[in-house]
């Protein structure tokens, strides 16, 4: 047989005012192109298995080592600037969807 417990309302609001209630803030920090985000408009953030997170955005990709980022664009191997996702496959092998030309990967040729 199952006993409920009972608590009449004003038990239940002195148990409830005796537990503190904090509105904690989280403590957020904004990124943006002046920080090395290449753009400020992010399509993916993804984390490796080194613990970088990669930021896909509309001019290339990020990775940020915790303090700084790093950019690869064009320049850097990239077929188009616009990047929609990348993932891991394997340590430190990549494979990165564009928006406009297909898929690339990071094995070494």
């Amino acid at each position: 047989m199952t006993e409920y417990l009972y608590l009449p309302p004003v038990a239940l609001f002195a148990m409830m005012a005796a537990a503190p209630f904090y509105a904690e803030r989280l403590p957020l920090r904004n990124y943006r192109n002046p920080d090395g985000l290449p753009h400020e408009r992010v399509k993916c953030i993804e984390r490796d298995s080194a613990g970088f997170l990669w930021f896909s955005t509309v001019e290339g990709l990020a990775r940020f080592d915790g303090s700084r980022f790093t950019r690869y664009a064009v320049d850097d191997g990239l077929p188009v600037p616009s990047v929609n996702s990348i993932l891991e496959t394997s340590p430190g092998i990549y494979w990165i969807a564009t928006n406009g030309d297909g898929i690339a990967d990071s094995t070494p040729k």
